[in-house]
């Protein structure tokens, strides 16, 4: 199943950035960057 995955962080706080780097990189083990915080992900469902 293909799926959109799109995220917003505020970095309104000291750990915005380093939380929008580890959403990132998870995202990049399931699928592949689209923009900046937007990935299309084919996920097998069990």
């Amino acid at each position: 199943m293909m799926v959109l995955i799109t995220y917003d962080v505020s970095f309104d706080n000291e750990g915005g950035q380093r939380r929008l780097r580890h959403i990132a990189k998870i995202c990049q083990n399931y699928g592949t960057r689209v923009q900046y915080s937007v990935f299309e992900c084919d996920i097998d469902l069990i």
